[in-house]
């Protein structure tokens, strides 16, 4: 069964992010933080990745998504600047991980890999030496 993520952002997601994910078997959906607003309960994601530069917005967007019963027990991993607070306030919220900007791509998937597979052996994104 293919798991669908979720990406929410405010500005361009990363399309290397995007990529591995979708070449690691996820089915990626990618919305706007309007959307996110506007539709909540129509998506049936495994995860959601919350982008959103401004936190006290992103807090919102987290605090209605563990408010819908649908997305109740969705995992989310917020991506944020360290140093700025958001991560402790973005936890606090709700969210179930925290990855920092800038993003690492390969980083993200193994990250997203281990939340949603914890009961495969998780390889690294990267290419294989020979």
């Amino acid at each position: 069964m293919t798991q669908r993520v979720t990406f929410i952002s405010d500005a361009s997601p990363d399309r290397a992010l995007v990529q591995l994910l979708r070449e690691r078997g996820f089915d990626v959906v990618i919305e706007t933080a309007t959307v996110a607003n506007e539709q909540l309960a129509a998506w049936a994601p495994d995860l959601l990745l919350l982008e959103i530069a401004d936190a006290s917005a992103g807090i919102k967007i987290l605090k209605r998504l563990r408010a819908d019963q649908e997305l109740k027990q969705t995992t989310i991993v917020v991506i944020a600047e360290w140093g700025t607070g958001q991560a402790t306030l973005a936890l606090s919220n709700g969210a179930d991980a925290f990855e920092r900007k800038p993003i690492n791509a390969s980083q993200l998937v193994v990250a997203v890999e281990q939340l949603l597979r914890p009961s495969t052996l998780v390889m690294t994104a990267g290419v294989t030496e020979d």
